[in-house]
């Protein structure tokens, strides 16, 4: 049994790497969740409006950067995002 445990962690670590979910986000695109990135608290939760929902979990702020975690889920599936910007910039 010890022989196939280094077999299957690496087919299991391998398979979160192939289901790495990147997506290019863009204020025209989810307007109300650039919106609350911008004015809501930590722990506001909405919806896109393409049916995802969204909740800010937490905030981070820097010396030259805001930094937001936000949860999105969809179809049963759930995904962290990081935002960050610079003082005047727009959300990344």
């Amino acid at each position: 049994m010890r022989i196939f445990f280094p077999f299957i962690l690496i087919f299991s670590l391998s398979g979160c790497a192939t289901m790495h979910h990147n997506r290019d986000f863009q204020r025209a695109s989810y307007p109300n969740l650039f919106n609350s990135l911008d004015k809501e608290k930590d722990g506001f939760s909405a919806t896109t409006t393409s049916g995802e929902t969204f909740s800010i979990v937490s905030t981070f702020v820097g010396e030259n950067k805001l930094c937001r975690l936000v949860k999105q889920t969809s179809n049963g599936k759930f995904y962290a995002e990081t935002f960050c910007k610079t003082k005047g910039g727009e959300w990344k």
